[in-house]
């Protein structure tokens, strides 16, 4: 904003010298240049007041990637995972020693006094590097299930933005349709005040009309709960106003099958799920080399005194001792039991693993049938169903204002062409309500072909 300040500051001045006759009496004086100053000021709150408030379904989802808990938890879990791997192939840290005779032990050389002692654990037989690799693949995992809920989110604010364009686009019906009834209730009352209709016929279009009112004020008031919702998910308070919802979120044509069929491999679910998989194998292999030996070295420092015989040869020379231990893992139940429980996860994994990719699997067939149903019923209703019923209120209207169609023709005439405008606007919501489950299935957004 300071920025934005300078330049139209600076941009004035060059106003100014280029066109005094605004700024400068007796022209237009100092009120001429307050009311410029003023004018631009408010050009940059506008903007700023727009820039504040997510108009676009992109600038939804940029806010939601900054601001929602869920992909916070997501990012701190991923950070987590990456210093887990950075250290898991580290060998274990040295433990040194320090001991103290309380009664010293008598020598040639001397009394022994007190030790230092260094021991060095050995991560024998691929231990480090199968440590590392079990944790770059938990990594990986965690990797996969935050692209996992950042794809979701997505999914769910491009639900809530084509619900925001529906609830717009049935306002504007129940608006158009309240309009429409009302001309009605005018040519009916013209009617019975000209002798040439009945009471009845005003009556019953005055009770469409306040069914007509009543919908509009209930589309007006589903307005605050969805946009609760909507800042719930942007991780925004429930009152914060926004604005979207102008079109829909996609109204081209969704890839072939086939080709949606070659790109699910490419889930972040499902790579979440061989990621784990993975994760457990490594342990299932960790855990039964933890039965084969361990290797440790080390060596102790020892302070010798003075020899009791005086004048002796290396009186007093510390000793200096090295070693060398080998584990030997005990045969126990709880060696073996561990073993056999990351076995059972292995397991386990690998069917969650196989059961996702079933399910993705079926799940993408009957998302594309929605799809495919929802374009043909949006085809039907455009082309052949909402022109037919628009002509049919037409004739109908002329005929009631000429006498020889019932009030109840052209109610129930009225409510088909309402009820094919409300199924029309539905239709085109799931339409791209589908479009937007396939991305979420294939975890690749496509750029549908417009239609023609």
């Amino acid at each position: 904003m300071r920025t934005a300040l300078l330049r139209v500051r600076f941009s004035f001045r060059a106003f100014d010298s280029r066109f005094p006759l605004f700024m400068e009496p007796p022209y237009g004086g100092q009120k001429m240049r307050a009311t410029w100053f003023a004018f631009l000021l408010l050009l940059l709150a506008a903007e700023a007041l727009a820039q504040s408030k997510p108009c676009t379904l992109d600038q939804w989802i940029s806010v939601a990637e900054t601001s929602s808990p869920s992909l916070i938890a997501a990012d701190a879990r991923v950070e987590a995972a990456g210093h887990d791997a950075e250290g898991a192939g580290n060998w274990p840290a040295p433990v040194v020693g320090y001991g103290w005779f309380v009664r010293p032990v008598e020598t040639r050389l001397g009394p022994q006094e007190h030790k230092l002692s260094l021991t060095q654990a050995l991560p024998v037989f691929g231990r480090s590097g199968l440590r590392s690799r079990t944790a770059a693949a938990a990594a990986e995992a965690t990797r996969a299930r935050r692209q996992a809920t950042s794809e979701a989110i997505r999914y769910r604010l491009t639900l809530l933005w084509n619900e925001l364009w529906l609830l717009e686009q049935s306002r504007q019906i129940a608006a158009e349709d309240l309009q429409l009834v009302g001309a009605l209730h005018a040519s009916a009352l013209s009617q019975y005040r000209a002798g040439r209709g009945s009471q009845a016929a005003v009556v019953r279009i005055e009770l469409e009309l306040e069914r007509s009112r009543d919908a509009l004020r209930r589309q007006e008031d589903e307005r605050a709960p969805l946009l609760a919702r909507i800042n719930a998910e942007l991780g925004r308070g429930s009152f914060e106003d926004l604005s979207g919802g102008d079109r829909l979120s996609a109204s081209g044509h969704a890839p072939p099958l086939d080709s949606l069929r070659v790109q699910l491999s490419g889930n972040a679910g499902l790579a979440a799920a061989r990621g784990q998989s993975t994760v457990a194998q490594s342990r299932s292999e960790l855990a039964s080399r933890e039965r084969w030996p361990s290797l440790s070295i080390g060596g102790d420092y020892i302070f010798i005194g003075e020899a009791i015989q005086p004048g002796l040869k290396d009186s007093g020379q510390d000793a200096i001792l090295l070693r060398a231990a080998l584990q030997l893992p005990w045969p126990t139940a709880g060696a073996s039991d561990q073993a056999a429980r990351q076995k059972a996860l292995q397991v386990a994994a690998r069917a969650d693993e196989s059961a996702l990719a079933l399910q993705l699997a079926a799940e993408l067939e009957s998302v594309h049938f929605d799809y495919r149903e929802a374009s043909r019923r949006l085809e039907l209703l455009d082309i052949s169903l909402i022109p037919s019923a628009d002509l049919a209120l037409s004739v109908t209207r002329s005929s009631f204002a000429a006498g020889e169609s019932s009030v109840g023709d052209l109610i129930e005439i009225r409510r088909t062409r309402l009820n094919l405008a409300r199924e029309l606007v539905s239709v085109s919501a799931e339409r791209a309500n589908s479009i937007a489950r396939l991305e979420l299935l294939v975890s690749a957004p496509f750029h549908p072909v417009e239609e023609d």
